[in-house]
């Protein structure tokens, strides 16, 4: 450390993408049992396999009757997540590297293969480190959502 240099926490690389990645795992774990509602109630046959498509799923159905407990508080969750969810494929399978922005420290992420810089993100420590304390408010909000209890029906 050089004196008189500010001391603030940095945040990895590793670190950005870990706790995303925990909170979309919580998330997709969370929507699992919404996912099965929605083929018990005959909304749906089966279940997407991308996380994108059945995040986009729930996201238009979040109000059908017979899925959540309180649909009116989780579409405003879904919307305000949908921005991250659309990140998600970028932080969770691009390339990060470290870069800086003006004077800020910053981090570069592009996706496999997108080599030119017009296609690249820049994201400072500061808008990563507000961006994953948001998110994982959200992730918590979003567990607290229950999916309406169901029987499986008996067979004879």
């Amino acid at each position: 450390m050089i004196e008189g240099q500010a001391i603030t926490p940095a945040l990895t690389k590793f670190e950005l993408r870990g706790r995303f990645i925990d909170c979309f795992a919580r998330i997709e774990d969370h929507l699992a049992a919404t996912l099965e509602r929605l083929i018990l109630i005959e909304h749906c046959k089966k279940t997407p396999y991308l996380f994108g498509d059945k995040f986009e799923l729930i996201r238009a159905t979040a109000s059908v009757d017979g899925v959540w407990q309180h649909p009116h508080h989780v579409a405003p969750i879904l919307d305000q997540l949908d921005k991250y969810a659309k990140l998600r494929g970028l932080i969770c399978h691009g390339v990060i590297t470290e870069t800086s922005l003006g004077e800020e420290s910053a981090f570069s992420i592009r996706g496999p293969g997108q080599n030119y810089w017009e296609e690249r993100k820049v994201i400072t420590f500061s808008e990563c480190s507000e961006m994953l304390r948001y998110l994982e408010a959200l992730t918590g909000k979003l567990l607290k959502q229950s999916v309406k209890s169901w029987s499986k029906p008996q067979t004879l």
